[in-house]
């Protein structure tokens, strides 16, 4: 019961936008990724603030605030729900939680304009109620059903006014031993692909005391000029941008 209030009360639909229409066909030509960087001093800033005002918060619920709020700050209008990607693995017993690679699932939240805080407790609202669990046993029931297609798709409505954001946080990298070059930012990342143009994907990933954000998009409808600075804006001070 409290599985399927959750998933009820998250998956309201926002009203699409005046200028929604059909998905063009070339828009995986317009794809590009930037990236941001939170130096050592810039990162130690934002875990004592976190520390000290929102304890026991979460990066992804940290980080989402963030990059909705620098978003939002550069006039681009974000989907007031969010795909969290969610690791599995925390189902697992102990012994096995270290033996799978990639083992996520991404749950769409109504995050909004969410503090920090409430961005975590919702993701641990969702875990607890085995939300992830239920949308991998959905997927396995789907491919036995449809076990020998080639698959399906679904027609789209692009909502060319208002992008739909995916998070995701791979964590703190195991790298810091390796002989990395001086005078450069210690980065080790990746990129998420896209599920259609009006879509934008953030990575999240920690090496020794340094953040990197890699944000996914496309400038058919979002321009670069836009997305850069709201990278920068987030990661020159993140505190700022919070409070």
């Amino acid at each position: 019961m409290q599985l399927y209030r959750l998933r009820k009360g998250q998956l309201r639909k926002s009203a699409p936008p005046p200028s929604a229409g059909p998905q063009p066909e070339d828009w995986q030509a317009s794809r590009r990724v930037a990236v941001g960087h939170l130096d050592s001093r810039r990162f130690t800033e934002l875990r004592d603030w976190v520390a000290t005002h929102a304890p026991g918060t979460t990066r992804v619920g940290v980080m989402s605030a963030l990059w909705l709020a620098a978003l939002r700050a550069q006039d681009i209008t974000v989907d007031d729900s969010v795909v969290v990607l969610i690791n599995c693995r925390r189902y697992l017993r102990p012994e096995q939680q270290s033996h799978l690679g990639n083992f996520a699932v991404g749950v769409p939240l109504r995050i909004g304009s969410l503090k920090p805080a409430e961005i975590t407790a919702l993701v641990r609202q969702v875990t607890d109620s085995g939300w992830p669990l239920a949308i991998i046993a959905m997927g396995e029931l789907r491919a036995r059903l449809h076990r020998g297609d080639r698959g399906f798709t679904t027609a789209r409505t692009l909502s060319p006014g208002r992008l739909r954001l995916s998070v995701s946080d791979m964590g703190k990298l195991p790298f810091d031993q390796l002989p990395w070059v001086d005078g450069h930012p210690r980065q080790a990342t990746a990129f998420l692909n896209l599920d259609g143009p009006d879509a934008m994907t953030l990575l999240l990933s920690d090496v020794g005391n340094e953040r990197t954000a890699a944000v996914t998009y496309c400038t058919a409808t979002v321009s670069q000029e836009k997305v850069e600075a709201a990278l920068a804006l987030m990661c020159s001070d993140p505190v700022a941008l919070l409070t």
